[in-house]
């Protein structure tokens, strides 16, 4: 059959799903994709992600996923788990957030972090940060590490939940910020933290600093604690203090 004619044809009868079938027959991608986001009598999800798949424009990509946002976005993860390999993770990303709609696909973000790209990753920061979960966002920051790391440490170090100012607090550990990681578990009262800040620093003034903060605080369990598992050496002169605070 001639296929052009008959394209052109449906064109004029507005057979707008025939249309799209023909474009496929005659390997017209990009024109199939098109009538379907045109015409949503022509749409069905499967047919349209297989053609999704085959179009040469990247672009579509991109217009496919507006298309999903307005009209089906309960099945946008599914387009997207079929486009990952093909679309840029960046400008997806950043088409989201500027349409408010990371959460929406927080399982294509899931996906995507496995290349550990900084917009993916701070995308998915972000959600955890939103949603509390602590949990996550320790997983997340351990196993991908491409993200702005100083400024996520200080959002979360003015969190008014502790165990995402630990959080920050390992961040700066991370970045051997240790004294920041010091101060922030003190002030929280997170004193094995500070001491373990501490030990990894390998640090002689810090330690003795913390030291000499629970000698102060008349903190003998931890100033006793402390001396045990921070390994190097102690400054006499402050364990001799403390002696007498106790006396």
């Amino acid at each position: 059959m001639n296929i052009p004619r008959l394209i052109r044809a449906c064109e004029e009868m507005a057979a707008w799903k025939e249309l799209s079938f023909l474009y496929i027959a005659y390997d017209e991608f990009d024109n199939a994709a098109g009538v379907m986001m045109q015409h949503p009598d022509a749409w069905e999800h499967v047919s349209f992600k297989d053609v999704c798949v085959k179009v040469a424009n990247v672009e579509i990509y991109y217009k496919a996923l507006q298309f999903y946002l307005e009209e089906h976005p309960t099945q946008l993860n599914d387009l997207l788990t079929v486009l990952t390999p093909r679309v840029d993770h960046s400008r997806v990303v950043d088409l989201m957030r500027k349409r408010n709609h990371l959460a929406l696909v927080k399982p294509y973000l899931a996906q995507a972090q496995t290349h550990n790209l900084q917009a993916v990753n701070d995308a998915v920061n972000e959600l955890c940060i939103d949603e509390e979960d602590y949990e996550a966002l320790r997983n997340s920051i351990d196993l991908y590490d491409n993200f702005d790391q100083i400024a996520l440490a200080q959002r979360c170090e003015s969190h008014e939940l502790i165990e995402f100012r630990r959080i920050s607090g390992h961040i700066y550990q991370k970045n051997h910020r240790w004294k920041q990681s010091v101060e922030l578990a003190k002030r929280d009262g997170l004193f094995k933290d500070a001491m373990e800040a501490c030990a990894q620093s390998g640090d002689k003034e810090l330690a003795e600093n913390l030291l000499k903060y629970f000698i102060d605080t008349q903190n003998k369990e931890c100033f006793a604690a402390a001396l045990v598992s921070i390994p190097f050496p102690k400054s006499r002169h402050t364990v001799c203090r403390f002696s007498r605070v106790i006396t």
